[in-house]
C-alpha cells in the first residue's frame, strides 16, 4: 500500500516536531472519537496528509465514525500512487499484453486469428483513459460532503499544527484554491505515499535509465531492455515488454525472483519467463554499468562468483545492425558474451 498510516496518540506540545505514534489500523481511527477535546482548541479531529488510496480510506473510515476530517493533498495530480503510477496503469498494460498473447495462440482453443499486430500508441491511450476515469472519480469522492479536501502542501509547525501552501507561493496562497494559512488538528495520519528507490549503481546515474514511472509513460517501445530487480513491479514490466516484442533481460540479486513470496512461486514464474524468451539471471551482484557499443547501455554483474553477465540496455540496434561479437571476460576465464544481439554464457 502506498500509505504510511501513523496516528500521533501522544506528541510533545513544546514546539518540537511530532513523534511518530504507534501504528494503527484504519478501524482504530474510530476510537479517536472517544478522545475529548476542548471546544475550539482544534479545527479538526483528524488531518490526513495525502489523498491517495490510503489517505482516502482513512478519511472515509474516520468520517464514518463521526469525526471531523480534513484531507490535504499537495501533489500536482490527485489519485495517489496506486491510481496514477502503480497498480492500475500496470494492470491495464498487462491486460493488453495478455490479450495479444492469447490472440497469438488462439489455435489452442480452435480459433483462427491470423497474424496479430498492435498499435502501441492505442495501447497507451487506453491505459491513460482508464487512469483518468479512476482519478476523476477519486477527485469526486474527495470533494464530497463527508470531509474537507484542501489542495496544498503541509509542513508541521508543532505536534498539532501544520502550515499550508506551496513552496513557490506565500504561505496560505495557492494557485489552485484559497487555503487557510494553518490547520490545527488533534491527530494526524501521514499518507504521503512513496518515491522511486535510488539507483543500485552510481554508474547508472551517469549513463541514464528509466524508472517504473517512466516505463508506464513511454511513447514507443524500446528494442531491448535490462530490468534490474526481480520483485513484483520488475516482473510485471518484464512480461509486459516481452509480450510486446521487446528483448528483456532480468537480473535479480537473490536466489530466485519474487523473494518475498514462496520460493516455489518464484521458480515457476522463472520457468514461464524463460519459456517466453525472457532471460532471467538470479543470484547476482551488480558490478558496473556503462554506455558503450555505439551508445547502448551495458550492465556487468557476477553470478555465483563464477562468471559475468552482459546485456544490451534499452536502445537496441543502431542503424539497423547489431554490433559485432563482444565479450566480457572475468578472472575465471568464463564469460557472458553478446552475439547477434542475444546474451550467451560461455562454458
Amino acid at each position: 500500500m502506498e500509505a504510511v498510516r501513523k496516528l500521533n496518540i501522544a506528541a510533545p506540545g513544546d514546539g518540537r516536531p511530532p513523534r511518530a505514534g504507534k501504528l494503527v489500523s484504519l478501524q482504530s481511527l474510530a476510537h479517536v472519537i472517544g478522545v475529548k477535546r476542548k471546544r475550539g482548541q482544534f479545527d479538526f479531529d483528524v488531518a490526513i496528509i495525502g489523498g491517495g488510496s490510503g489517505g482516502y480510506a482513512a478519511a472515509r473510515t474516520a468520517a464514518g465514525a463521526g469525526l471531523k476530517i480534513v484531507v490535504i493533498e499537495g501533489g500536482e495530480e490527485v489519485g495517489g500512487l496506486c491510481i496514477l503510477r502503480g497498480c492500475m496503469p500496470t494492470k491495464a498494460l498487462l491486460y493488453a499484453a495478455e490479450v495479444k498473447h492469447l490472440a497469438e495462440r488462439a489455435e489452442t482453443w480452435g480459433v483462427r486469428a491470423g497474424k496479430v499486430s498492435f498499435d502501441f500508441a492505442k495501447v497507451m491511450a487506453r491505459k491513460n483513459a482508464q487512469i483518468k476515469d479512476f482519478a476523476d472519480f477519486r477527485v469526486q469522492q474527495l470533494n464530497g460532503k463527508r470531509f474537507k479536501f484542501i489542495r496544498a502542501n503541509a509542513r508541521f509547525l508543532d505536534a498539532h499544527t501544520v502550515e499550508l501552501g506551496r513552496a513557490d507561493l506565500p504561505v496560505g496562497q495557492d494557485a489552485r484554491q484559497r487555503v487557510p494559512t494553518k490547520i490545527v488538528a488533534k491527530n494526524f495520519v501521514i499518507a504521503t505515499g512513496s518515491s522511486v528507490a535510488p539507483s543500485p549503481l552510481p554508474q547508472l546515474n551517469e549513463i541514464g535509465f528509466i524508472t517504473s514511472d517512466d516505463a508506464i509513460a513511454l511513447k514507443k517501445l524500446p528494442k531491448s531492455l535490462i530490468i534490474l530487480g526481480g520483485g513484483a513491479i520488475a516482473c510485471e514490466f518484464a512480461q509486459f515488454f516481452a509480450r510486446f516484442g521487446v528483448k528483456v533481460t532480468l537480473i535479480q540479486r537473490s536466489e530466485h525472483i519474487l523473494r518475498e513470496f514462496d520460493s516455489d512461486a518464484g521458480i515457476e514464474i522463472e520457468k514461464v519467463f524463460r519459456r517466453e524468451e525472457i532471460q532471467v539471471f538470479t543470484g547476482t551482484k551488480l558490478l558496473d554499468a556503462k554506455r558503450c557499443f555505439g551508445g547502448r547501455n551495458f550492465v556487468r554483474a557476477r553470478q555465483d562468483s563464477e562468471h559475468s553477465l552482459v546485456g544490451f540496455g534499452k536502445r537496441g540496434r543502431k542503424n539497423g545492425k547489431w554490433p559485432r561479437h563482444r565479450q566480457c571476460q572475468n578472472a575465471n576465464q568464463r564469460a557472458a558474451h553478446l552475439h547477434g544481439g542475444r546474451l550467451h554464457r560461455a562454458a
